[in-house]
Protein backbone atom coordinates (compact mmCIF):
# COMPACT_ATOMS: atom_id res chain seq x y z
CA UNK A 1 0.00 0.00 0.00
CA UNK A 2 1.27 3.75 -0.79
CA UNK A 3 1.57 5.77 1.62
CA UNK A 4 -0.37 9.47 1.30
CA UNK A 5 1.37 12.59 1.12
CA UNK A 6 0.01 13.15 4.74
CA UNK A 7 1.16 10.24 5.75
CA UNK A 8 4.98 10.60 4.06
CA UNK A 9 5.14 14.30 5.33
CA UNK A 10 3.85 13.19 9.67
CA UNK A 11 6.07 10.58 9.20
CA UNK A 12 9.29 10.43 11.55
CA UNK A 13 11.74 9.65 9.04
CA UNK A 14 10.39 12.91 7.13
CA UNK A 15 10.63 15.00 10.03
CA UNK A 16 14.11 13.92 10.80
CA UNK A 17 15.43 14.77 7.24
CA UNK A 18 13.67 17.80 7.08
CA UNK A 19 15.11 18.77 10.65
CA UNK A 20 18.22 17.44 9.16
CA UNK A 21 18.36 19.60 5.97
CA UNK A 22 17.46 22.75 7.83
CA UNK A 23 20.39 22.03 10.45
CA UNK A 24 22.90 21.74 7.41
CA UNK A 25 21.54 24.76 5.52
CA UNK A 26 22.00 26.80 9.01
CA UNK A 27 24.98 25.61 9.26
CA UNK A 28 26.63 25.93 5.79
CA UNK A 29 24.91 29.85 5.97
CA UNK A 30 26.85 30.34 9.25
CA UNK A 31 29.79 28.92 7.20
CA UNK A 32 29.30 31.06 4.45
CA UNK A 33 28.82 34.01 6.71
CA UNK A 34 31.84 33.39 9.07
CA UNK A 35 33.55 33.04 5.81
CA UNK A 36 32.59 36.55 4.42
CA UNK A 37 32.67 38.74 7.42
CA UNK A 38 36.42 37.05 8.10
CA UNK A 39 37.59 38.05 4.94
CA UNK A 40 36.10 41.86 4.96
CA UNK A 41 38.20 42.01 8.32
CA UNK A 42 41.14 40.62 6.90
CA UNK A 43 41.16 42.76 4.29
CA UNK A 44 40.51 45.99 7.09
CA UNK A 45 43.45 44.91 8.81
CA UNK A 46 45.33 43.96 5.96
CA UNK A 47 44.38 47.79 4.53
CA UNK A 48 44.99 49.23 7.86
CA UNK A 49 48.50 47.66 8.13
CA UNK A 50 49.58 49.21 5.22
CA UNK A 51 48.48 52.75 5.88
CA UNK A 52 50.59 52.41 8.83
CA UNK A 53 53.84 50.65 7.10
CA UNK A 54 53.13 53.61 4.09
CA UNK A 55 53.91 55.94 7.10
CA UNK A 56 56.57 54.32 8.00
CA UNK A 57 57.95 54.22 4.79
CA UNK A 58 57.51 58.17 4.47
CA UNK A 59 59.06 58.78 7.37
CA UNK A 60 62.05 57.21 6.11
CA UNK A 61 62.30 58.53 2.92
CA UNK A 62 61.73 62.16 4.98
CA UNK A 63 65.25 61.25 6.92
CA UNK A 64 66.85 60.04 3.78
CA UNK A 65 66.01 62.94 1.74
CA UNK A 66 66.84 65.64 4.46
CA UNK A 67 70.17 63.54 5.20
CA UNK A 68 71.19 62.82 1.52
CA UNK A 69 70.69 66.34 0.38
CA UNK A 70 72.84 67.72 3.19
CA UNK A 71 75.88 65.04 2.56
CA UNK A 72 75.24 65.96 -1.49
CA UNK A 73 75.37 70.28 -0.56
CA UNK A 74 78.79 69.42 2.03
CA UNK A 75 80.39 67.68 -0.29
CA UNK A 76 79.78 70.34 -3.49
CA UNK A 77 81.08 72.73 -0.64
CA UNK A 78 83.89 70.88 -0.01
CA UNK A 79 85.18 70.30 -3.22
CA UNK A 80 84.80 73.97 -4.70
CA UNK A 81 86.54 74.83 -1.56
CA UNK A 82 89.55 72.34 -2.76
CA UNK A 83 89.87 73.62 -6.18
CA UNK A 84 89.64 77.51 -5.26
CA UNK A 85 92.80 76.23 -2.64
CA UNK A 86 94.39 74.09 -5.33
CA UNK A 87 93.81 77.11 -7.60
CA UNK A 88 95.59 79.74 -6.15
CA UNK A 89 98.85 77.99 -5.70
CA UNK A 90 98.63 76.00 -2.82
CA UNK A 91 98.87 72.48 -2.60
CA UNK A 92 96.09 71.22 -0.34
CA UNK A 93 95.43 67.69 1.14
CA UNK A 94 92.76 66.03 -1.20
CA UNK A 95 89.16 66.98 0.37
CA UNK A 96 87.70 63.88 1.78
CA UNK A 97 84.18 63.74 3.56
CA UNK A 98 83.53 60.93 5.80
CA UNK A 99 79.68 60.33 7.44
CA UNK A 100 78.71 60.67 10.58
CA UNK A 101 76.73 57.55 11.81
CA UNK A 102 75.93 54.46 9.08
CA UNK A 103 77.53 55.06 5.96
CA UNK A 104 74.94 52.89 4.34
CA UNK A 105 71.36 54.06 3.78
CA UNK A 106 67.84 53.40 6.07
CA UNK A 107 65.74 50.41 5.00
CA UNK A 108 64.56 49.10 8.35
CA UNK A 109 60.49 49.99 6.93
CA UNK A 110 61.01 48.57 3.27
CA UNK A 111 62.44 45.54 5.28
CA UNK A 112 59.67 45.69 7.28
CA UNK A 113 57.07 45.67 4.17
CA UNK A 114 58.17 42.96 2.75
CA UNK A 115 58.55 40.92 5.50
CA UNK A 116 54.55 41.85 6.58
CA UNK A 117 53.51 40.97 2.59
CA UNK A 118 51.29 43.86 2.76
CA UNK A 119 52.89 44.92 -0.72
CA UNK A 120 49.79 42.72 -1.95
CA UNK A 121 47.54 46.23 -1.35
CA UNK A 122 49.49 48.65 -3.27
CA UNK A 123 49.91 49.56 -6.59
CA UNK A 124 52.15 46.90 -8.30
CA UNK A 125 54.10 49.49 -10.06
CA UNK A 126 54.60 51.69 -7.08
CA UNK A 127 55.86 48.54 -5.34
CA UNK A 128 57.97 47.91 -8.00
CA UNK A 129 59.51 51.96 -8.24
CA UNK A 130 60.16 51.42 -4.59
CA UNK A 131 61.96 48.51 -4.62
CA UNK A 132 64.22 49.22 -7.25
CA UNK A 133 64.58 52.58 -5.72
CA UNK A 134 66.03 50.99 -2.27
CA UNK A 135 68.17 48.79 -4.62
CA UNK A 136 70.10 51.98 -6.15
CA UNK A 137 70.20 53.04 -2.78
CA UNK A 138 71.80 50.22 -1.55
CA UNK A 139 74.44 50.04 -4.41
CA UNK A 140 75.33 53.74 -3.52
CA UNK A 141 75.59 53.17 -0.18
CA UNK A 142 78.40 50.02 -0.82
CA UNK A 143 80.54 52.77 -2.97
CA UNK A 144 80.05 54.90 -0.34
CA UNK A 145 81.62 52.28 1.80
CA UNK A 146 84.58 51.42 -0.73
CA UNK A 147 85.55 55.18 -0.72
CA UNK A 148 85.38 55.58 2.83
CA UNK A 149 87.86 52.97 2.87
CA UNK A 150 90.16 54.34 0.76
CA UNK A 151 89.84 57.33 2.95
CA UNK A 152 90.95 55.19 6.03
CA UNK A 153 93.37 53.67 5.11
CA UNK A 154 95.28 56.20 2.30
CA UNK A 155 94.39 60.01 2.96
CA UNK A 156 94.09 59.73 7.13
CA UNK A 157 97.40 57.82 7.67
CA UNK A 158 99.14 60.56 5.62
CA UNK A 159 98.09 63.79 6.10
CA UNK A 160 100.78 64.07 9.24
CA UNK A 161 103.10 63.47 6.39
CA UNK A 162 101.64 66.40 4.12
CA UNK A 163 102.51 67.95 1.14
CA UNK A 164 104.80 64.64 0.56
CA UNK A 165 102.43 61.75 0.45
CA UNK A 166 99.74 63.97 -1.99
CA UNK A 167 101.82 65.43 -4.77
CA UNK A 168 104.17 64.62 -7.35
CA UNK A 169 105.66 67.83 -8.13
CA UNK A 170 102.88 70.10 -8.35
CA UNK A 171 100.33 67.52 -9.44
CA UNK A 172 98.06 65.62 -6.82
CA UNK A 173 98.97 62.00 -7.51
CA UNK A 174 96.71 60.30 -9.44
CA UNK A 175 94.65 57.80 -6.61
CA UNK A 176 93.57 61.31 -4.65
CA UNK A 177 92.55 62.78 -7.71
CA UNK A 178 90.45 59.76 -8.33
CA UNK A 179 89.31 59.20 -5.12
CA UNK A 180 88.04 63.29 -5.06
CA UNK A 181 86.47 62.24 -8.70
CA UNK A 182 84.79 59.19 -7.22
CA UNK A 183 83.15 61.64 -4.23
CA UNK A 184 82.18 64.51 -6.79
CA UNK A 185 80.10 61.42 -8.10
CA UNK A 186 78.50 60.18 -4.83
CA UNK A 187 77.49 63.71 -3.98
CA UNK A 188 75.55 63.66 -7.58
CA UNK A 189 74.36 60.36 -6.72
CA UNK A 190 72.95 62.21 -3.70
CA UNK A 191 71.33 65.15 -5.14
CA UNK A 192 69.87 62.65 -7.93
CA UNK A 193 68.25 60.12 -5.40
CA UNK A 194 67.07 62.51 -2.76
CA UNK A 195 64.88 63.57 -5.74
CA UNK A 196 63.80 60.60 -6.78
CA UNK A 197 63.16 59.65 -2.71
CA UNK A 198 60.64 63.16 -2.93
CA UNK A 199 58.73 61.59 -5.98
CA UNK A 200 58.23 58.23 -4.69
CA UNK A 201 56.49 59.96 -1.18
CA UNK A 202 54.49 61.87 -2.89
CA UNK A 203 53.18 58.72 -4.61
CA UNK A 204 53.12 56.71 -1.67
CA UNK A 205 50.87 59.68 0.03
CA UNK A 206 48.66 59.26 -3.42
CA UNK A 207 48.24 55.45 -2.33
CA UNK A 208 47.59 56.37 1.09
CA UNK A 209 44.44 58.67 0.02
CA UNK A 210 43.57 56.05 -2.29
CA UNK A 211 43.47 53.18 0.09
CA UNK A 212 41.44 55.20 2.77
CA UNK A 213 39.23 56.35 -0.29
Amino acid sequence: MIASQSEILASPVFQFVTELTVELVAIFLAIIAAFFIEERRSKRVAKNRAIQISEALRSELRYYIEATEGIAEKIKTGLAKWERAASSGGNPPPFYFRLEGAERPPQAAWQAALRSKILDVFDPQLVFEVGNFYHEIDGVGRRFVRYGGFVEEEILPALEDGRASFYEGDSLKPQFRASMDRLAELGKYHTKFAAWARRISDRISDEVRRLEG
